[in-house]
């Protein structure tokens, strides 16, 4: 039982949710599920509730029409309330408004549909309670099982709905709508500016690699020259590394052909990745029993962030002795390298810290030389535009992509002179930071947005947003005409009052 935590203005009355619901049901999928299913009736799962309290419907799932007459329950209808029932977003909320896309729909087994006897309670006020801080707790509270665990039929006992008179309620939405629509027309606002932000580091990059972000200095030492450098610390001979040179040209304008950047400005030069690197090596694989509480830190795919940076959570440790150290652990200025899954196109450049630490099993670690100046120019060159392709390009489309070493080592690179890529890295390094503070405040406008918006809620279900009017009726009687009504709820399916109590089964499936 829950205690509501304040006191409501006069003709308010604290209700349970169980005893105004009219309709409470989820719905189903056909024995076998909905893959391959690419026509028939619409299938709203948990995933298609969007955070709005709208839907998302770009991955929609289908069930036969033959199935979805058959259905004694779940048939979505206009008004309706949803709720995720199960998993890790049980509690998210929707609204069927009027411009709900589809005439004729159903729920699968993990969401449910509600709707209020009108005489009591309007639809939109019940979604705005739930979707609300206070709503979203009650729900929380009534969670049953693991982390995949969720809310039965008896999560209307738990919540507790501080109702309004009804003309009352109507004026409550209409000026919430209203409040609402301005903090999300700014949020709004606010990623627009965060994509402009996002096309901004793009194009940054874009034009680094063209040389539109430096200036050719007179004398100055050309990239052919530093591979010549380079070659001759590999003790390679200049005819051989030469030729490597020509041959990766020749790859490159087969890779580009047409493209505008394929000209590069005087004194770069075409270059791979092989022709930079003193040595490569993949991160090594450990089985989950090995890793402790103490011990040599591993950087993992989901320590990188998507700007090259590295953002420790938690890593796992392992108990290493110093041959293992010396052979796995990494150095300040090694290249990593996501190779597989969701994460290729992850990149940064580790940088040593008090601790010695390893490259997970997902990474490959590339030692490059010219260690403070030549990772930095190759790991912005990997997010740029032209990089992010070529690690696309580079994946092996099986159940989980994947690249290898070997292709990133053929990666052309437009190299430049050692003085423009200094140039660079400061054009760079400077307009990202410019860039991160503008995302900073757009952060903080965010925040201080959803700040308001949650205290609008909190006003709007205390009775603090609209003047009361002493002629409306007060709750408490329309509650008590509905108690007069529980015997006759709407069959065809419905679930009557008097059974919530009694637990239903929560689906294992998320």
């Amino acid at each position: 039982m829950i205690s509501p935590s304040y006191h409501l203005p006069r003709g308010w009355e604290w209700t349970k949710l169980s005893e105004i619901v009219k309709e409470l049901e989820s719905g189903g999928r056909p024995k076998g599920g909905v893959r391959g299913i690419t026509s028939g009736v619409p299938s709203i799962g948990g995933e298609h509730l969007h955070i709005d309290g709208g839907f998302n419907f770009q991955s929609i799932r289908f069930v036969p029409k033959s199935y979805a007459v058959s259905m004694r329950h779940g048939h979505i209808a206009s008004h309706d309330v949803l709720v995720v029932k199960d998993g890790a977003t049980t509690g998210k909320t929707s609204f069927v408004a009027d411009d709900f896309p589809y005439k004729e729909a159903i729920l699968n087994e993990h969401v449910f549909r509600l709707q209020v006897f009108p005489e009591v309670a309007t639809q939109r006020y019940l979604f705005y309670f739930l979707r609300g801080p206070l709503g979203q707790k009650m729900i929380r509270d009534s969670f049953r099982g693991s982390a995949q665990g969720g809310i039965n039929q008896s999560f209307v006992d738990f919540v507790h709905i501080p109702l309004a008179p009804l003309r009352e309620q109507e004026r409550i939405v209409l000026k919430l709508e209203r409040l609402l629509n301005h903090a999300f027309s700014a949020r709004n606002a606010l990623q627009v500016f965060q994509t402009v932000v996002m096309s901004f580091r793009r194009s940054v990059l874009a034009k680094a690699f063209k040389g539109d972000l430096t200036v050719r200095q007179h004398g100055a030492e050309s990239a052919e020259k530093l591979l010549q450098k380079f070659a001759e610390e590999r003790n390679v001979k200049l005819k051989q590394n030469v030729h490597a040179i020509q041959e990766t040209r020749k790859k490159y304008e087969y890779l580009v052909k047409g493209r505008a950047e394929k000209r590069l400005p005087e004194g770069w030069a075409w270059t791979s990745i092989a022709d930079l690197t003193e040595s490569w090596q993949y991160g090594p694989r450990f089985a989950k029993g090995e890793y402790v509480k103490e011990g040599v830190m591993t950087i993992r795919t989901t320590d990188m962030d998507y700007l090259g940076r590295i953002v420790l959570s938690s890593p796992p440790r392992l108990h290493l002795n110093q041959q293992q150290i010396e052979h796995f652990g990494l150095r300040s200025g090694d290249l990593l390298i996501a190779r597989s899954g969701n994460s290729i196109g992850k990149c940064t450049v580790y940088e040593a810290s008090d601790e010695p630490a390893i490259a997970g099993a997902y990474l490959i670690r590339f030692r490059l030389f010219m260690k403070l100046l030549l990772p930095r120019y190759i790991l912005y060159y990997l997010l740029s535009p032209q990089g992010q392709s070529l690690l696309r390009e580079g994946t092996v489309s099986v159940a989980q992509p994947n690249i290898n070493a070997r292709k990133i080592e053929r990666f052309p690179v437009p190299l430049a002179p050692e003085t423009e890529m200094k140039q660079v890295l400061s054009k760079v390094e400077t307009l990202f930071a410019q860039a991160q503070a503008v995302e900073t405040q757009i952060k903080s406008a965010s925040h201080s947005i959803e700040k308001a918006a949650r205290a609008v809620m909190n006003a709007a279900f205390r009775g603090e947003l609209v003047p009361q009017d002493p002629n409306d009726e007060p709750a408490s009687a329309l509650l008590e005409t509905i108690r007069a009504q529980r015997a006759t709820v709407t069959k065809r399916g419905r679930h009557r009052l008097e059974e919530f109590a009694s637990p239903a089964t929560i689906s294992p499936k998320a």
